[in-house]
């Protein structure tokens, strides 16, 4: 275990700020639970929106955190990650099914955990309704990596988690750690684009310019 316009956002923006207007609530009627879809249109408004996050990383990376293909080897060529600068470990590979793919390498996040349940690529319900350490809790990554739908030498897990069902994330588990359980495996997520750290080092040309899109034929 990596599209949408902003003309859309601003119109479904547009189009949320009309029925958030209509819903709330008065002294005569009593308000019905939120539904899924209700809950989605609320993240839309506030800049978080939903997915579901997995990890990668292993705990017996040595002391200097390198071992074989870790969070050391993404395909946005950042190698060796600096644990004191910037995100640090904290990083993520975005399914290359996500909306957001495309010219991702660099871009940082703010990660949530979630409280509910989703399924998985194959259909299976999956309950996380109760999984988080703290939903207030938050931890900024960076993305170095991707988690590509047709990945042969992983492919009934990829086809699982990242080819296009929901909005995954694929975690360093230190991030992972900091939200939930490691043993979990995946739990649900609120995430929003946001700044990377000060001293976030940039990106070469050669990052810079990487086409993402290019990575879905190379894996």
């Amino acid at each position: 275990m990596r599209s949408f316009s902003a003309c859309a956002a601003l119109a479904l923006l547009g189009s949320l700020a009309t029925c958030r207007s209509r819903v709330f609530p008065t002294e005569e009627h009593e308000t019905a639970p939120a539904s899924p879809q209700s809950r989605n249109l609320q993240s839309l408004w506030d800049g978080w929106q939903e997915g579901r996050a997995t990890h990668y990383g292993d705990e017996q990376d040595n002391p200097s955190g390198y071992k074989g293909t870790t969070i050391h080897e993404g395909s946005c060529l950042y190698w060796y990650l600096d644990k004191n600068v910037g995100t640090g470990w904290d990083i993520a590979a975005l399914s290359d099914h996500n909306y957001d793919f495309d010219g991702s390498c660099g871009n940082c996040y703010e990660v949530k955990c979630s409280n509910m349940g989703f399924r998985d690529g194959n259909g299976e319900y999956i309950d996380r309704t109760s999984a988080c350490y703290d939903e207030s809790k938050s931890v900024v990554v960076r993305v170095t990596d991707a988690c590509p739908c047709n990945y042969e030498a992983n492919a009934k897990s990829n086809y699982r988690w990242c080819c296009g069902d929901m909005y995954t994330m694929d975690l360093s588990y230190m991030a992972f750690r900091q939200l939930a359980d490691r043993e979990l495996g995946v739990i649900g997520i609120k995430y929003r684009r946001t700044e990377c750290p000060p001293d976030t080092p940039p990106n070469t040309p050669e990052q810079d310019g990487r086409n993402r899109a290019f990575d879905r034929s190379t894996y």
